[in-house]
C-alpha cells in the first residue's frame, strides 16, 4: 500500500484510495459492463484533488470501484460503482458506499444516477428520487443523416466554435445552471474534445454552449446550457454536424 493511502477492511475486500496504476484494471470493470468511459475519464476522476475514488481489492484483483466527484463541497456526485462479476453478492458495493458516505459528512448534498435495478439499493441507504434521467442514443450509421444536423442550425442564432477565451464565461454560465461551480470539468472536456465545443453569444455574453467527449462506445454531446431553445438547438446542431454516421449519446 502506497504511503498516505487510507484503507478500510470489512468483509471480503480491502477498500483503499484509487491511484493512477489502478486505472487500467478499473477500465476493464467499466468495459465489461458496456459502459462508455475511457481511460481519460477515469484519469480525470482520479486527478481531481477534491474527488474521492476508491477500489476494493481481494487478493491481487480489483473487485470493485466507486467514486465521488466533488463540486466545491456544495454537491458530490457518486458514480462508477462497479463490482467484478466474480465478486458480486458479497456486499462489496455497500461496503464502498458506506465508506464514501462516511467521508462526505461536510458536503451539502450527495447525489447519484440510479438504474431501475439499483434504485432500491440506494433507497435503503437513504437516497430519495428527485427526477428521471432520459438517456438517448443514435447508433452508428443512423440518426443524423439526410441533412438533419444542418436542419438544426437553420436559426437566426449563430453558433461558433468555442475558444479558450470563452472558458471562464462557459464555466460561469454552467455554474448558474448546475448550481455549483465545476471549472475543472469544463476545462477538461474542452481540452480533450474541442470538436464538440460551441457557443452562441449576444454582445460578447455567452448565451448557449455545448461540450462533449469521445467515449469508448459513443460520442457524447453534453453538458449543454442555453437561455433559449433556439440557442440550444444551434450549438447541438453544430456539434452533431461532425458526428454523422457515428454512434452518439
Amino acid at each position: 500500500m502506497a504511503a498516505g493511502m487510507r484503507s478500510d477492511m470489512k468483509g471480503s475486500a480491502v477498500v483503499r484510495t484509487m491511484v493512477q496504476d489502478d486505472i487500467r484494471r478499473c477500465m476493464m470493470l467499466s468495459a465489461d459492463e458496456g459502459w462508455n468511459q475511457t481511460e481519460t475519464d477515469w484519469k480525470m476522476l482520479v486527478d481531481h484533488p477534491g474527488n474521492i475514488c476508491l477500489v476494493a481489492e481481494s487478493g491481487n484483483r480489483i473487485a470493485g470501484s466507486a467514486t465521488a466527484m466533488n463540486y466545491g463541497n456544495r454537491v458530490v456526485w457518486i458514480g462508477m460503482v462497479l463490482v467484478d462479476k466474480d465478486f458480486r453478492g458479497r456486499g462489496i458495493a455497500g461496503q464502498m458506499l458506506d465508506i464514501l458516505l462516511g467521508r462526505l459528512d461536510s458536503c451539502g448534498s450527495v447525489k447519484l444516477d440510479a438504474t431501475p435495478a439499483g434504485q432500491p439499493v440506494y433507497e435503503k441507504l437513504g437516497f430519495k428520487s428527485e427526477y428521471k434521467v432520459y438517456r438517448m442514443t443514435a447508433p452508428a450509421g443512423g440518426g443524423f443523416q439526410d441533412g438533419k444536423p444542418e436542419a438544426l442550425t437553420m436559426y437566426e442564432i449563430q453558433a461558433v466554435p468555442a475558444t479558450g477565451r470563452e472558458l471562464e464565461a462557459i464555466a460561469g454560465f454552467d455554474a448558474e445552471i448546475f448550481g455549483a461551480a465545476r471549472p475543472k470539468l469544463v476545462g477538461s472536456l474542452f481540452a480533450n474534445d474541442r470538436a464538440k465545443a460551441f457557443v452562441t453569444c449576444d454582445k460578447q455574453k455567452v448565451t448557449a454552449f455545448s461540450l462533449g467527449r469521445q467515449g469508448r462506445r459513443y460520442h457524447q454531446v453534453g453538458p449543454v446550457g442555453a437561455l433559449s431553445d433556439n440557442g440550444a438547438m444551434a450549438v447541438i446542431g453544430k456539434a452533431l454536424r461532425g458526428l454523422q454516421g457515428r454512434a452518439v449519446l
